[in-house]
This record gives structure tokens, sequence and C-alpha cells, in this order.
């Protein structure tokens, strides 16, 4: 079966990986949806021993998070490849997400994760597709 790459998903932003040092970023083709980082500060009481209230307070430090995605899976597609390896090696693999509008363009990630679910789901009306579950295991930094 031939498939389209032309706007088939996805077009406010991509999902590059990469597996080397580098890193060598190649997009991920066929992403159906993914969530975007959440990007939460951890709340921590500060409370004196002898307040009336609690007291709380946001330091500089963030929990990490899990990202779901959604892929129609090809699996001879090398990224494609590479995430079942992953998943399978529980191995880290780097991971950009970039916005396509000029004006979101610093507004991406840059972080490791782990793939922590690799679904493979078969549905009548559509291609095989892939339900997963990303860990994130690194400092998220914004893209330059």
């Amino acid at each position: 079966m031939a498939i389209s790459t032309d706007k088939l998903v996805n077009v406010q932003y991509t999902w590059s990986i990469a597996t080397d040092d580098v890193p060598t970023f190649n997009q991920v083709e066929f992403l159906n949806e993914m969530e975007m980082p959440k990007l939460m500060k951890l709340v921590v009481d500060v409370t004196p021993t002898d307040a009336t209230s609690t007291v709380n307070a946001v330091p500089n430090f963030r929990e990490t998070s899990e990202i779901p995605f959604t892929l129609y899976y090809v699996p001879t597609d090398p990224q494609h490849m590479e995430l079942k390896a992953a998943y399978n090696d529980s191995t880290v693999i780097k991971n950009k997400i970039e916005f396509l509008d000029p004006d979101a363009s610093t507004e991406g990630f840059i972080f490791d994760g782990m793939i922590k679910e690799f679904n493979l789901i078969a549905e009548q009306k559509d291609m095989l597709k892939v339900e997963g579950v990303m860990v994130i295991s690194s400092e998220i930094t914004a893209t330059p």
C-alpha cells in the first residue's frame, strides 16, 4: 500500500528523534497525535511549625512527565524501527519537537526520553497504528 506524506497528519509541529551522540535528528513520519511535555513546577510545603496556615513555595524544579503519542505504523520506516528498538531495549532516545510557525520556532522542546509503551492497534478502516507513551528522562530545553 502506497502512503502519501502530503499533509497526511500533523501540520503544526514535527517530532524528530536521534539515537546517536551528535545528535542527528530525523523526523518521525506519520505522527497522528502527540501531547506536549507538561512543564509543571513542584509545589513544596514550607510551613513553619508555629504557623497558623499552610505556606507553599514554587522552587525552580520541574517534575518529569509522560507524553502519549499515536502514529500510523510502518514497520520498515527507519524512525519507527528506532522507536520500537528503544522500547524493546529500554534505551534513551533524544527528542525534538519543533513548531512550524516561524513565530513559534523557539517554543519547541529538546529532551531525552524512554518509550514506556509501544502498543500495536489494528483497526478495520485504518492503517496499523501504534499507541505509545514516552517518559521524559532529562531536563527539557527550548529549541534554539
